[in-house]
């Protein structure tokens, strides 16, 4: 449940079946079938009289088994964060140098009030809401794309801008098309450092995993107000979607630290045409972390910071499990097919076993899940 450094990557070349493992709500791995994994499982328990009605479930200690031994409904398992660190504030890039002709007589001015960032809860959710819509300029354009619509969200960010000590301008276009931009070559190359150049790119920073919960929940937060939305008809859920496939496995991971039960899917739509004659061709599939059943009214209320909504009607199930240690995940199907090429494995310092999509275990160089 902490994190370690990966030492280097082992392959061997492998010519014979691979299985495909795919749990409910998780992207799926493809292993060798000697591969061990760590799974638990699970037994229904029923009270019936003519009073009550009761079910309940038991779960059995996890432990490693072979992957040809895993069948659909056994439970693989995605660990909980447990490290972290307070996380009290950003430390800006140094000032660059002021050239005059051939010289250099100083650093360039800087309208910032300090050289850090203290990480409260207005700047936390003000770096989640660039996570999913911010971007930079070469000329140190700090820049946040919303719609015209979100007056709320403008005014949030404009008083960012503004605790920085810079003047931000607001700009409207077509199409409800609006763009916050402020200058500061500080903040632009941390932004950049931190989180990523373009969409495909956007990231978390490694560190801001491990920050307290009640920090988290502000990064998060930003993020949802940017690239999520709340489903009020239908299968109703809070999804948030993102064409960077790494960004999407630290949010579930991040939303796993926090106590909640995620889902996360893909939408394989890179290289597609949309439809309704617009002809526009995906260049990135797209990928969704989403929170339904029974957790729904209080990530949206916790997490989001929405007045709490009546979801009655909506389904109640959590197909999944958590405790303290484990995100318990049941295996949703187990495909078999043959491969002949490059497998890999990973050597992480001081431990045997590493996640992908679940827990893995080191394989030693001998059964190595299956990476292109």
């Amino acid at each position: 449940n902490n994190f370690e450094r990966v030492i280097t990557p082992v392959r061997r070349h492998h010519d014979g079946p691979l299985l495909r493992i795919t749990p409910w709500g998780q992207l799926p791995m493809r292993m060798t079938p000697e591969h061990k994994v760590l799974r638990a499982t699970r037994r229904r328990h029923s009270i019936h009289s003519p009073r009550m009605n009761r079910h309940w479930w038991t779960y059995s200690e996890p432990e490693w088994t072979e992957s040809k031994n895993l069948r659909v409904g056994d439970l693989v398992l995605f660990p909980r964060i447990k490290e972290e660190e307070k996380g009290e504030a950003l430390k800006l890039p140094e000032r660059g140098p002021l050239p005059d002709q051939s010289v250099t007589v100083g650093k360039h001015w800087s309208k910032l009030k300090g050289d850090s960032l203290e990480l409260n809860p207005q700047t936390l959710e003000a770096l989640g809401l660039y996570i999913a819509e911010g971007c930079t300029g070469a000329n140190g354009q700090v820049m946040f794309g919303l719609s015209a619509e979100q007056t709320e969200l403008t005014s949030k960010v404009v008083r960012w801008f503004e605790g920085l000590g810079l003047r931000p301008t607001v700009v409207d276009s077509d199409r409800h098309r609006r763009v916050i931009r402020a200058c500061s070559k500080q903040i632009a190359e941390l932004m950049r450092h931190l989180f990523g150049k373009s969409a495909p790119e956007k990231r978390i920073p490694h560190e801001r995993l491990m920050l307290p919960n009640e920090k988290l929940v502000c990064l998060v937060r930003g993020m949802w107000e940017g690239d999520g939305n709340v489903a009020q008809t239908g299968a109703r859920a809070a999804r948030y979607s993102t064409v960077s496939r790494f960004l999407a496995k630290q949010l579930f991971a991040a939303l796993v630290k926090m106590g909640y039960m995620p889902n996360l899917s893909v939408n394989k739509v890179a290289g597609k045409v949309s439809g309704g004659g617009l002809e526009i061709v995906s260049r990135h599939d797209l990928f969704t972390v989403s929170v339904s059943g029974k957790q729904l009214g209080q990530f949206v209320e916790e997490a989001l910071g929405l007045k709490k909504r009546d979801f009655r009607g909506n389904r109640q199930l959590n197909r999944g499990h958590i405790d303290e240690r484990f995100y318990y995940l049941p295996v949703r199907s187990i495909e078999s097919e043959h491969y002949r090429g490059w497998v890999y494995n990973l050597e992480v310092q001081g431990h045997s076993s590493y996640v992908g999509s679940f827990v893995v275990h080191n394989s030693m160089g001998v059964n190595l899940p299956a990476r292109r």
